[in-house]
């Protein structure tokens, strides 16, 4: 059985159990058996998941299989994204979401519907005068490379 098959009582139980057997999830069940015969009996793992479940989110309710509940998109939440990004063109989403409170794919799913593609600005190096000079002597030396030696490939060179 699932630990979503049980009473707030009985889970409370399997949680104190769990604790009196010092974490120990086979010992829990042995101590619940001998305490409560009459009750049914939950699987070693039902400890441990009830014990788990307490301390990462505080209480015994599960996770719905739905995942979290979303908020629906309003107009006046789309104009103020649309309008985020026309003042800051160059505003990440994540900027975005934070300064409007909205999640990170709905401000993307937002500025993909009205044909909006956010870019991140990479920078890159830059190609100046004097690499001409430079790039035109590596071509030379590759060339001279590969006439000695013709089973040289040009990408096993450059790559």
């Amino acid at each position: 059985m699932e630990a979503e098959d049980y009473t707030f009582a009985e889970m409370a139980d399997f949680y104190f159990f769990y604790g009196r057997a010092n974490g120990n999830a086979h010992g829990a069940r042995c101590l619940y058996q001998v305490t409560f015969p009459n009750r049914r009996f939950p699987c070693s793992r039902t400890f441990s998941r009830i014990a788990q479940r307490l301390r990462e989110r505080g209480t015994f309710i599960p996770v719905t299989e739905e995942g979290r509940l979303g908020t629906a998109r309003t107009v006046q939440q789309e104009q103020r994204i649309l309008a985020h990004e026309a003042a800051n063109p160059g505003t990440i989403t994540r900027r975005i979401s934070s300064a409007e409170g909205v999640h990170r794919s709905t401000v993307w799913r937002i500025l993909q519907e009205d044909r909006l593609y956010p870019y991140n600005l990479q920078r890159v190096q830059v190609l100046n005068p004097e690499d001409l000079r430079r790039r035109v002597r590596f071509c030379q030396w590759c060339f001279g490379t590969m006439r000695p030696a013709p089973t040289v490939s040009v990408k096993a060179i450059i790559h």
